[in-house]
């Protein structure tokens, strides 16, 4: 089964065809229709990422006829045991996840950048402090860390079981929350992060996280998620958005 990760870019969240129309003419497309663990992800611009093992991710650049090349990532994870896991490209970087080899599901991941361009991989200053606090009451009993999910040239975006979206900043470290302005959406290519969307576009609430769901911006389109995993397409100045189905991600 070839597993489809969330995308960086509007056009590329709507259909999987597109992901898979843009490599259909590579050499490795026999491969990618016949793999049977493969992991699949697209920015829906230029770049799509298989994983065809733990230790090896093949690239395809769509802008240059389909050329491919292997990134092998033995030294991504630097704790023992640690697996690294393709999650999403966006903006020229490949977000992995190092899963962690002390619990059972390996979770949460800790999320490592690799620029594609200059081929180097960054470990993100103060990943483990990326956490939110869980338990009963007014009182936390523990804290849990954030699943990576996206990212840009500046922002990773993460969210949690029961907690809102959260973003880091890949480079310094920097945790940001969000505006609570339902009109703002995240530009993880943007240094200041948010910036408001045009007229009538909101984000969606709803789900097991508190907050808004998940938003996919670019003007004139927003891709908005309710929260159960119906997404929509909503457009500059219109009231009406339009349904287009359901999400693989719960949060959505």
């Amino acid at each position: 089964m070839v597993k489809l990760h969330r995308l960086g870019a509007l056009a590329a969240v709507v259909t999987m065809t597109i992901v898979f129309g843009a490599v259909a003419s590579g050499a490795d497309w026999k491969t990618l229709q016949t793999s049977s663990s493969s992991f699949l992800a697209s920015d829906g611009a230029q770049f799509v990422a298989m994983q065809p093992s733990t230790d090896v991710v093949r690239l395809f650049d769509t802008a240059h006829r389909n050329a491919s090349q292997d990134v092998r990532l033995a030294n991504v994870c630097t704790e023992p045991g640690s697996q690294p896991h393709v999650i999403s490209l966006g903006s020229g970087e490949m977000l992995i996840g190092c899963d962690n080899p002390t619990v059972p599901n390996g979770l949460p991941w800790t999320p490592v950048v690799y620029t594609i361009a200059t081929r180097t991989s960054h470990q993100v200053p103060n990943a483990d402090a990326w956490t939110y606090p869980i338990g009963t009451g007014s009182t936390p009993t523990g804290t849990l860390g954030y699943s990576p999910t996206s990212v840009g040239t500046e922002w990773i975006e993460g969210t949690g079981l029961v907690a809102p979206v959260s973003w880091i900043d890949w480079h310094t470290g920097a945790q940001r929350q969000d505006t609570g302005i339902r009109s703002d959406a995240p530009n993880l290519d943007s240094p200041d992060l948010f910036a408001p969307m045009c007229s009538g576009l909101r984000r969606g609430v709803g789900g097991q996280s508190e907050g808004f769901t998940p938003v996919t911006y670019k003007q004139p389109f927003a891709l908005v998620g309710n929260g159960y995993g119906i997404l929509s397409l909503q457009r500059c100045g219109s009231t009406e958005p339009t349904v287009l189905g359901t999400s693989v991600f719960s949060n959505s």
